[in-house]
């Protein structure tokens, strides 16, 4: 599929409202009620999962079915063990293997039984977890890859060269990594909903810095971010940290608001014991509540916590985007992020770039890179001379308006949804 694309788009009537089921008397790849769209098995975390694959995947998959297109939720995260239903549209559960490869065969060939029509698999999620899965009988895999290495790792480029495959870059970046290795793909940027993601959202009418009790006088460093991995540790915690420690012992009013969990149960780093290596005052970092992070917080009370934030600082190794720094930028906060992979595009000149050096990644064989404590503290220091900056705060706001999840599906999603019904119809 590497050689072959078309920009022409295909119309359709939307029809369908409700839930994915099976239409009586319906032939596999015919026509359901004149509507010729390809059905669509969408593979990633549960939609109704605070993760960022999570957040996205609401967004499209609410999308999409407004169009009347079936969809079926293939889960790699979020849920196991039963089938259930989220907003109208069937859920199918995670599988033994990590991240559900032993059950994509599976829940496409549901799906496409349910809905009566050829079926594309979608995935959004890292594409070298799919190596060795049994995918090569299906006729189309668009697959929303994220690249957060310079070069794209080899495993990702074999999987963006198969033949079934539609690579989807998320970043400007990942697409021109993808185009140095000459490959062909398409373009959808990650999207925020700017209407729940605004500045000065509250929660039942209480500011972020209310909910966390902390002085409006204040200068608030914010981290959202997930806590996994210790090697490489992607999220750079030891160096922002570190930073942030040497930051606060400078300035008595700055309090840090660590949204994340905090002691390393994901496989991730005890950021308690972390914290307090770093020199960081206990009486002025705020944990999110963990009950609530693990249970899942609300977009809207994510939002409010936001608010509070004068920075959210999020210099990391590598992203394939970003999800929080586009969030933080729709509340009108700026970001401090990493001079590498996707993480510029998403501050333009609002927010604040970290120097990096080289960090080989053996595991996927390329580099990452890792943020400079003294760089991260200087964008800090940058930051809090720049806290009342009402220009930077509406810049960040407009740049994260143009990741609108409306205008990124009217704009981005539509023409390749119409360009896989034509793959499908070949």
């Amino acid at each position: 599929m590497g050689k072959r694309r078309s920009n022409s788009h295909v119309g359709g009537n939307p029809q369908h409202r409700g839930r994915v089921t099976s239409v009586p008397g319906a032939v596999p790849g015919r026509s359901v009620g004149g509507d010729t769209r390809a059905g669509i098995c969408w593979h990633s975390n549960f939609a109704g999962a605070g993760t960022g694959y999570g957040v996205q995947t609401a967004q499209v998959a609410r999308q999409i079915k407004a169009t009347g297109r079936p969809i079926t939720l293939s889960n790699n995260y979020g849920t196991q063990g039963f089938i259930t239903e989220w907003e109208g549209i069937e859920v199918l559960p995670t599988g033994f293997h990590p991240y559900s490869a032993d059950v994509l065969d599976a829940h496409l060939k549901y799906s496409q039984e349910q809905t009566g029509r050829p079926t594309a698999l979608i995935t959004l999620f890292d594409t070298w977890v799919f190596k060795g899965a049994k995918l090569d009988d299906i006729k189309v895999i668009a697959s929303w890859v994220p690249i957060d290495h310079t070069p794209a790792p080899p495993d990702v480029l074999e999987w963006c060269r198969r033949d079934n495959v539609l690579p989807i870059a998320m970043a400007n970046y990942g697409a021109r990594m993808l185009e140095a290795a000459g490959v062909d793909h398409r373009y959808i940027p990650h999207g925020v909903d700017t209407k729940v993601f605004r500045p000065g959202a509250t929660v039942d009418g209480a500011t972020g810095r209310q909910l966390l009790k902390i002085p409006d006088d204040a200068f608030v460093v914010g981290i959202v971010a997930a806590n996994k991995g210790i090697a490489p540790m992607r999220k750079a915690w030891g160096e922002n940290l570190l930073a942030l420690g040497q930051f606060m012992a400078k300035h008595d009013d700055v309090y840090a608001y660590m949204h994340t969990e905090k002691r390393g149960a994901q496989g991730g780093v005890d950021l308690v014991q972390l914290a307090g290596a770093c020199g960081i005052p206990e009486n002025r970092i705020v944990w999110t509540d963990q009950w609530a992070y693990y249970a899942g917080l609300p977009p809207f009370v994510l939002a409010g916590l936001m608010g509070a934030m004068d920075v959210n600082l999020a210099a990391s190794r590598g992203e394939g985007f970003g999800v929080p720094v586009i969030e933080a930028a729709a509340c009108g906060v700026p970001s401090i992020v990493s001079n590498f992979t996707a993480q510029p595009e998403l501050v333009e000149d609002h927010g604040y770039l970290v120097s990096v050096q080289p960090y080989w990644d053996a595991l996927q064989t390329s580099w990452f890179a890792t943020p400079l404590v003294h760089s991260v503290l200087e964008e800090l220091e940058h930051a809090y001379d720049t806290a009342r900056d009402a220009d930077r705060k509406a810049a960040a706001r407009a740049h994260a308006e143009t990741y609108d999840n409306k205008i990124v599906f009217d704009k981005y999603w539509l023409p390749v949804l119409a360009e896989i019904d034509e793959l499908m119809a070949k």
